[in-house]
């Protein structure tokens, strides 16, 4: 089996860890509590540069191989990758608007939440529909050749959070990952 799917797998748990800190923002939000938008911001500023530049990408090369062993598979893969195109838009609009509230922008919160809400229930859907579906089929499906195409395709990407060099900007993002309660 290829290292891109154990990657790929502790992507999913990794994202799973950020959505439930970003949930936990959302939660503050909805109670007009303090909330640090700043969390918010840095959380999606990840999932701009990361998953939606990296994961998903590589993602799609692994789906890519799968609908090539397994026609059957065509309408959920061009399904899963029409949600990244989708996914990665979404983030942008949140990270833009968290840039727009710092900046004293005035929001209303029960959109804002709305639109919160709904980007973590998507994503976790959309992880769920790749793991017991997909991950699971490229398991099966895919030859020990394929898995060594797809890794050098891929290659060495290394997460700028919870890779082993994390990057200057997620320091103090990753430092409230440890020291909150986030289940994975």
């Amino acid at each position: 089996m290829a290292n891109v799917l154990n990657t790929l797998q502790q992507d999913h748990k990794n994202i799973y860890r950020l959505l439930g800190l970003l949930e936990k923002q959302v939660d503050h939000i909805a109670a007009g509590e303090f909330t640090d938008f700043q969390i918010i911001a840095d959380i999606m500023h990840y999932f701009v540069n990361y998953p939606d530049v990296y994961h998903h990408p590589h993602e799609d090369i692994l789906f890519n191989a799968i609908k090539k062993k397994n026609i059957n598979t065509a309408n959920l893969i061009d399904e899963i990758v029409m949600e990244h195109q989708t996914m990665a838009e979404e983030s942008v609009t949140i990270y833009d608007e968290m840039k727009h509230i710092q900046g004293n922008a005035i929001f209303s919160r029960d959109e804002i939440v709305q639109r919160l809400r709904d980007y973590i229930s998507h994503y976790q859907a959309h992880i769920e529909k790749e793991e017991t579906g997909l991950f699971a089929l490229a398991k099966t499906t895919l030859e020990e050749a394929d898995w060594r195409e797809i890794d050098n395709e891929i290659g060495n990407t290394d997460d700028p959070l919870f890779g082993k060099i994390r990057d200057q900007e997620y320091q103090e993002l990753y430092r409230l990952i440890l020291s909150e309660d986030v289940t994975e």
